[in-house]
């Protein structure tokens, strides 16, 4: 048997045993992260939808669109009586107006100055 043969042969065998490991070594390890990284996305998605469930529960108190419907009701009849009001408190503006210059005028021409 030829040494340097048998040398060359277990070196080779040693070389793609080493491969083979690191190869292997690497293919679990990125198992591995990917089994981590799974299970933390899982997590997060877990937290998220329990997040989710109180948001909609909260919703679910919250006034509905009929509610605010009637609210917007209510705002736009205030609106109109207020615009009314303010009409009517125009006119009444302009019929004192009116009333005050009757009341100078006939100061000026019936009564004198110093209370004659």
């Amino acid at each position: 048997m030829d040494w340097v043969a048998i040398s060359t042969w277990v070196d080779i065998a040693w070389k793609i045993g080493t491969v083979a490991a690191l190869i292997w070594l690497g293919v679990r390890q990125q198992g591995t992260d990917n089994h981590r990284r799974i299970v933390a996305l899982d997590d997060r998605v877990d937290g998220h939808a329990v997040r989710i469930v109180r948001v909609e529960e909260t919703l679910k108190r919250g006034p509905s669109h009929d509610d605010l419907q009637l609210i917007h009701d209510r705002i736009s009849k205030g609106n109109d009586l207020t615009h009314a009001v303010q009409a009517q408190v125009s006119g009444l503006t302009g019929s004192m107006d009116i009333a005050l210059r009757k009341l100078e005028l006939l100061d000026r021409t019936h009564y004198r100055e110093g209370g004659q």
